[in-house]
């Protein structure tokens, strides 16, 4: 779980940050329009994770210490 949120946070925040020039050199001008989305779906990304994660540590304390 460690390995993949070190790889999914830097790379959502990286999108995130850099949504407007990410899309127009993937699809163009045209599409410039989605980057606020694709910032909001990347932080959402962030978000389940982490809350993702912190459930799986309460599973894994409450298993050991029963």
């Amino acid at each position: 779980m460690a390995a993949y949120t070190g790889v999914t946070w830097p790379a959502m925040a990286g999108i995130a940050t850099l949504a407007q020039p990410l899309i127009l050199a993937l699809y163009g001008p045209r599409w410039v329009a989605a980057a606020p989305l694709l910032r909001w779906v990347a932080l959402a990304q962030l978000c389940y994770i982490s809350s993702r994660s912190m459930l799986t540590c309460r599973c894994c304390l409450a298993a050991s210490a029963g």
